[in-house]
């Protein structure tokens, strides 16, 4: 069974100096795996700095729960920011055990139960260097580590998939998913195919306010309506340029012989209409309807968003 937690926000407002990056989030949800996501200076980070205690609300409260228990930042939660944060004077090991004196009183903690971490995230050739001797994702690495051995009730990443191959990423999807059943977490990311498998509920943040929010099906469908894929042998730029023109403000693109048209107010009768009459389609050809994929429902939000600014 997944770890549960509860995160509350009522009408917050938080700003740097007069720069306003939080407008009126409110949210009141209980998930293992939270997912924060949103363009550069969308709000992600000033968010988790608000759940951590370090950015205070101007207006309205942010609420951290374990089993209607407030979650104290200090205590029962752990941060691992984008950068990683070892320090650059001491060993690996010397900061490891640094943190294990601070939430377990033992600095040797990590050869006992905290061993698995160090194994799980490949920290021992890392253990003898520096932190001034590491690269961006080995910090990100050993920040994991610390947060992890902290056992915390949340654990907080920002941006943990940032630069990791394909086999690292599923890597690190593998530990979150068997983590989940004693930690919860909460993280940002720009990776939304990683976001759909691995999060149960997904805050949608665009210039400092909430534009979506539910589970990953709710929230592509809030954003983009629905999707429809048909097959298409021949590959010609104006067979999409005339889906443009007959179907306004829909995202079409190619995946090999199928093409995926996104959008809102879009039916399956509106659909089999317009590519009948671009004889792009049959009576008895196959058009699928679906809920958006994540990635492609962001996709059509920005590029919506962009027209309308213009």
């Amino acid at each position: 069974m997944k770890r549960m937690i509860q995160l509350r926000a009522q009408d917050v407002d938080i700003a740097y100096g007069e720069t306003q990056a939080l407008t009126g989030v409110n949210f009141d949800l209980t998930a293992s795996v939270i997912a924060v996501v949103g363009h550069n200076g969308s709000g992600k980070s000033t968010l988790i700095k608000g759940l951590l205690g370090l950015l205070v609300p101007k207006r309205g409260r942010l609420e951290v729960l374990s089993d209607g228990e407030r979650v104290q930042p200090d205590e029962g939660m752990a941060f691992c920011p984008e950068e990683g944060s070892v320090f650059k004077d001491i060993s690996v090991e010397q900061y490891i055990q640094l943190w294990c004196r601070l939430k377990h009183h033992d600095g040797r903690y990590y050869l006992g139960e905290g061993a698995r971490f160090i194994e799980l995230l490949s920290i021992e050739e890392l253990l003898k260097r520096k932190g001034s001797e590491l690269s961006k994702g080995q910090k990100r690495r050993v920040q994991m580590c610390v947060g992890f051995i902290a056992e915390p009730d949340l654990l907080l990443f920002d941006e943990p998939f940032d630069g990791l191959d394909v086999q690292q990423t599923s890597h690190l999807e593998s530990i979150i998913a068997r983590e989940s059943q004693k930690h919860a977490f909460l993280l940002s990311s720009h990776r939304m195919p990683v976001v759909e498998r691995v999060a149960d509920y997904v805050i949608v943040l665009d210039r400092g306010k909430i534009c979506a929010q539910g589970q990953p099906t709710e929230v592509a469908e809030t954003l983009a309506g629905r999707s429809f894929l048909f097959s298409l042998d021949r590959d010609r730029d104006s067979d999409l340029d005339g889906i443009s023109k007959k179907l306004p403000n829909v995202v079409a693109h190619r995946i090999g012989v199928e093409v995926c048209l996104t959008g809102k107010g879009l039916s399956q009768d509106k659909v089999r209409s317009a590519l009948r009459e671009l004889s792009l389609v049959g009576e008895d050809d196959t058009v699928l309807e679906s809920s958006p994929p994540l990635a492609e429902a962001m996709s059509y939000h920005l590029q919506n968003r962009s027209l309308s600014e213009s």
